[in-house]
């Protein structure tokens, strides 16, 4: 798990997008809407918009005030909390990997516990 006050730097957009795509793929509207407040996210200005978009424009209005990567973080790990999926633990298996395999290439990772680490983002590419 990362250090509370660690600060992560801030993803590119390009990933900012696969990581919207992939929590707009696993979360409702409202679950959106939870997810963003508990993150402390308060720029969810498109409110009609496709769910990916939505969380996208959020993400990028947050993480320029913040100049860092932590309100994504911290809502990735709100969103990817295993206690949601006890019901259906294989689908946290499936959208953990999937954002893995995003995370990857800013050198973070989802642990089973639903907590990002830090990683070698080169380690995978040997």
């Amino acid at each position: 798990m990362l250090p509370p006050m660690a600060i992560i730097p801030s993803f590119s957009d390009q990933h900012l997008e696969a990581i919207a795509k992939q929590l707009g793929d696993t979360l409702t509207g409202s679950e959106i809407t939870r997810v963003l407040q508990q993150a402390e996210i308060f720029n969810d200005v498109l409110l009609g918009e496709t769910k990916w978009k939505r969380l996208l424009a959020a993400f990028k209005l947050q993480q320029r005030a913040d100049h860092s990567g932590n309100c994504v973080a911290r809502a990735v790990e709100i969103a990817m909390d295993p206690v949601r999926y006890t019901a259906a633990p294989e689908q946290f298996a499936i959208r953990r990997q999937q954002l893995n395999t995003i995370l990857a290439f800013s050198g973070m990772q989802l642990g089973e516990d639903g907590h990002l680490r830090r990683t070698d983002p080169h380690q995978d590419a040997h």
